[in-house]
């Protein structure tokens, strides 16, 4: 599918006042509706319509404005994002955008946000190594890399000294910034590492390698169809280890993708779980029950970030009309806002401060 399709336009009917006609913005969603994270981008896109349901109510009885969803395809890709940041910027009435969902999509397509002044809320893992700086249209809703590491490195230490710990990273330890500061967190509690393994040899010689090791404890850095290989492969060559996992393994179908390997798996995650939140908490109620399928931690993070947005619009349609600019200063300026995954505030770099995360087992 190309780049751009629209997956659909949205707005509340019910929200329209009888006799009168409010006025009318739109937002974005960019999220990758076809290909393998097809299931994830279509929660994301149930949370944020259910975001905006909410807020478009609650405007009909405050006299508007209300907001239309626009929700765009980039398939994942960093080309294709700059194409749909395109197809967004030239909207004048798309006044904020959702997405995109992975760091590499999101770093292609920052150059043609910025220059249209369009504020992004991202919900992906945080951009630690995009240059945002001066006046920054992207804001941060999740941690970044380093901070996963970190996390991940305080966990394994509160385990205790003695563990034997492995770090399999695209160049082991040194192989990139969640590997490194899991590491460098490791040395500075007292922890220290057995050995580092690249992903740059075969999955059998992983396995030999790890073997050898007699880990307690797994660390994992790259990518996820990687991961999920070289876990499967371990645990057919009989390695019973913690394999600790980042976020980008916190998907809906992983027990599907990866099968028996999410036994032995603990991930670093973005955001709680929908257990965490409680059965009876109003968005996972309302999302069970019109969704039929419990939330994701992706949907968790579209409802924040939409809310983001739609709270600023209200915000700002008190004195005038909601439009890029003003929406961009009242983002760049306010003290926080509530979310599922906690207060949400941001610094001038457009990253969020104290960002939260969890660690949990892959539990579906």
């Amino acid at each position: 599918m190309i780049a751009g399709v629209v997956v659909g336009v949205w707005l509340c009917s019910a929200c329209s006042t009888p006799g009168s006609v409010l006025p009318v913005v739109k937002i974005g969603l960019v999220a990758p509706f076809e290909g393998p994270q097809r299931a994830m981008a279509y929660d994301a896109l149930f949370a944020t319509k259910l975001a905006l349901s909410r807020f478009n109510e609650q405007q009909r009885n405050a006299g508007g404005p209300l907001v239309e969803l626009v929700a765009l395809n980039d398939d994942g890709q960093a080309i294709r994002s700059r194409q749909v940041a395109q197809e967004m910027a030239v909207d004048p009435a798309i006044v904020g955008v959702i997405g995109p969902w992975s760091a590499e999509a999101a770093a292609a397509a920052a150059k043609t946000y910025r220059e249209a002044n369009l504020p992004v809320v991202y919900p992906g893992l945080g951009l630690g190594q995009l240059d945002t700086t001066g006046e920054p249209t992207y804001l941060n809703v999740c941690a970044t890399d380093a901070e996963v590491g970190a996390k991940a490195a305080e966990y394994v230490a509160q385990q205790g000294p003695s563990q034997r710990i492995v770090v399999v990273a695209p160049d082991g330890a040194s192989g990139n910034q969640r590997a490194v500061t899991f590491v460098e967190t490791l040395d500075r509690l007292g922890v220290p590492i057995v050995a580092s393994v690249t992903f740059r040899v075969g999955l059998i010689e992983i396995a030999e390698s790890v073997q050898t090791l007699n880990p307690d404890v797994i660390f994992f850095s790259g990518q996820a169809d990687e991961i999920i290989g070289t876990v499967t492969v371990l645990g057919e060559a009989g390695v019973n280890a913690l394999c600790l996992v980042g976020p980008e393994l916190d998907r809906i179908d992983l027990m599907r993708v990866a099968g028996p390997a999410t036994a032995t798996m603990a991930v670093v995650a973005l955001a709680p779980s929908w257990r965490d939140l409680g059965e009876n908490h109003a968005f996972v109620a309302t999302f069970l029950a019109t969704a039929n399928k419990p939330p994701g931690t992706q949907a968790i993070l579209a409802y924040d970030a939409a809310n983001v947005l739609l709270e600023t619009i209200a915000e700002v349609s008190v004195d005038s009309r909601p439009t890029r600019e003003n929406i961009l200063a009242r983002l760049q300026s306010a003290d926080g806002f509530p979310g599922l995954t906690g207060d949400l505030r941001f610094d001038v770099y457009g990253n969020r401060v104290a960002a939260p995360l969890w660690i949990r087992a892959l539990d579906f």
